[in-house]
């Protein structure tokens, strides 16, 4: 299955070229759960900063972490070639939240993300 989500100010092909894709998955009887889920997160509104009201969907975090979690342990196992161990873990956190860190953990952080722009972090 395809979702896409495209922010765009200009009217462009990139969502019309995933458009056809997004719309046969989601009619698909089995994508039932999937639609109603996101049905029930999609409100109307003006986002900060913006002028317009637009469709806005309220992410489910926990979802999206999971998937996250377990794109992570996949792609552990495509460069090591062998599983996660048992007492390694995963930790998602959106990137926004890296202005948060105290600046003393923030060398390990930058290690543990890759980050080495201290833009980034400052």
């Amino acid at each position: 299955m395809t979702l896409g989500l495209v922010e765009e100010r200009e009217p462009s092909a990139a969502p019309e070229a995933i458009r056809p894709a997004i719309t046969r998955g989601l009619a698909r009887p089995q994508a039932a759960g999937l639609r109603a889920h996101f049905q029930g997160r999609l409100t109307i509104g003006v986002l900060p900063g913006q002028d317009d009201s637009r469709a806005v969907i309220n992410p489910d975090s926990q979802r999206l972490n999971n998937v996250v979690g377990k794109h992570a342990v996949g792609a552990y196992y495509e460069m090591m070639r062998e599983p996660l161990p048992p007492t390694y873990g995963t930790v998602v956190l959106p990137l926004r939240w890296l202005d948060r860190i105290p600046q003393g953990d923030r060398p390990q952080w930058e290690h543990i993300v890759g980050l080495r722009s201290r833009a980034v972090l400052a």
